[in-house]
């Protein structure tokens, strides 16, 4: 019996990496690519513009902005700065499989250093990237929040705030899970300014996307699991 428990033991061990992986390249922001000081490169992801500041910024993990841990885990977190009526950020295509359902997630933390209106979204394309499904309308949103509404009113952050414990934008994507149409899914991450003097900053950390597992795939190890114990047994 002990050699069947061993069994299944080994192969749950090697069916879970399939599902437990994170496709995203440097989706914990830990690879540096910017600077403080000019608009820079966050490696594994895209910039999709280039207005005043897009950058990967490092930061002790023993540090502290206002109030809250910064970044959330690791030594770097993604951040933009960005004032004067700007909108942009980051991008990444990850390749998937036609059928099999990815569930976004991250954390992120807004801080506003000057009047509203300042925002951050986050959402995901089924398919290849497209600028005009991400600044034209908001159907592949999944998540926004406002500066000074992130994450309770009136007040900025005092820690980070996990995406998926937020709701989903009304008229936007409705979930975080999505069954892939094609070979391709884009992460994005937009940051935006209406403000024509103020400017804002946002961090992000730990994004992740992940393959669901399915459960008849669970089932089918479990019965046969089954089926194999019943056989040992009728031996005995």
């Amino acid at each position: 019996m002990k050699k069947v428990v061993f069994v299944l033991a080994l192969v749950l061990a090697l069916a879970a990496p399939s599902f437990a992986a994170n496709l995203l390249v440097n989706g914990d922001f830990e690879a540096a690519g910017g600077s403080m000081g000019a608009p820079g490169t966050t490696p594994g992801w895209t910039n999709w513009s280039n207005g005043y500041g897009n950058r990967t910024q490092g930061v002790k993990g023993s540090d502290t902005y206002n109030g809250g841990s910064d970044p959330r885990s690791g030594q770097l977190a993604w951040t933009c700065y960005c004032k004067s009526y700007y909108s942009g950020g980051i991008y990444q295509e990850v390749t998937v499989t036609p059928g099999v359902q990815y569930k976004l997630d991250g954390w992120w933390k807004g801080i506003s250093d000057n009047a509203p209106p300042f925002w951050y979204e986050v959402g995901m394309i089924n398919g290849p990237w497209n600028l005009s499904l991400v600044d034209g309308g908001i159907t592949t949103t999944i998540w926004k929040q406002e500066a000074q509404l992130f994450p309770n009113p009136n007040t900025n952050p005092a820690d980070y705030v996990q995406m998926s414990t937020q709701p989903f934008l009304p008229g936007g994507l409705g979930t975080n899970i999505i069954t892939a149409t094609s070979n391709k899914i884009t992460v994005w991450i937009k940051v935006g300014s209406g403000n024509a003097s103020g400017k804002t900053r946002v961090r992000v950390d730990d994004m992740t996307l992940e393959p669901v597992p399915e459960p008849t795939g669970i089932l089918a190890v479990l019965t046969g699991f089954a089926g194999l114990v019943g056989a040992v047994r009728r031996r005995r």
